[in-house]
């Protein structure tokens, strides 16, 4: 999977801007890729958030976790793109996890019963 996100992203770990302070950043770690996601995540940004959830699928990893640790707020654009990566991730046996979800995420994830996303 490495020479995949090579080729397209320059190296393992790149980093894909937005504007007023949104940023991703995807890193290979183990059997899978980690999406770092800084900022937020609504009508103008969820598009770059689904490119680079495409980009961390390529090559099928086992797993993509999206890193929320550093995200301020989700709109249902963004909760929409998330939930279209974890069907196509399902769709080849992968597995969409968050970690570090803020107090704000996790109950945008309760209400919209998305709380199995978490990781434990």
């Amino acid at each position: 999977m490495t020479d995949v996100i090579d080729s397209r992203l320059g190296s393992p770990s790149c980093t894909l801007l937005g504007c007023d302070g949104f940023g991703i950043k995807l890193r290979e770690e183990g059997v899978g890729v980690t999406v770092t996601v800084t900022g937020e995540v609504d009508l103008a940004t969820a598009p770059l958030l689904m490119r680079a959830l495409g980009l961390a699928a390529v090559g099928d990893p086992a797993v993509v976790v999206i890193d929320a640790g550093h995200l301020t707020f989700i709109g249902t654009y963004g909760l929409g793109v998330i939930l279209g990566a974890r069907q196509s991730l399902r769709s080849h046996s992968g597995t969409l996890v968050i970690r570090n979800p803020s107090r704000m995420l996790r109950r945008t994830l309760a209400i919209t019963r998305l709380t199995d996303l978490v990781e434990p």
